[in-house]
């Protein structure tokens, strides 16, 4: 099952251009793994990659794209979060960064767990 995941990963970065992404707020939500977020622009590239993978992976009936960079995890209260949202808001919206690789990880047990399978750079 790794292998396969890998195979479509590869898969996927050889169909996918290196491109831009630009964050476009910063957002908190009352759940552990989106305690603070950056907010990405919807560029057509962005979405495109999405839309991709949805079809790499047999996924195209899931929930709307929310694209987002998770910038902390955890069990604060939400006006901790609001605090932390508008200390790094001006910081970073508006930041352009290259998309230039897809990361394979494996996420199974506790976030110390977690480790970097493969990288697979974008190359189409």
């Amino acid at each position: 099952a790794d292998s396969e995941v890998a195979d479509k990963t590869r898969a996927l970065a050889e169909s996918i251009r290196p491109f831009h992404a630009t964050v476009e707020s910063v957002g908190c939500k009352d759940l552990f793994f989106q305690s603070v977020f950056a907010v990405l622009q919807k560029d057509p590239e962005l979405l495109e990659a999405n839309q991709k993978a949805r079809e790499v992976f047999g996924c195209e009936d899931q929930d709307p794209y929310f694209p987002h960079i998770s910038l902390f995890y955890g069990d604060i209260p939400m006006d901790q979060r609001a605090e932390i949202k508008k200390e790094m808001e001006p910081d970073i919206a508006g930041f352009s960064f290259p998309f230039d690789s897809i990361e394979l990880w494996s996420t199974e047990g506790e976030i110390k767990d977690w480790y970097k399978v493969e990288s697979f750079p974008l190359i189409s």
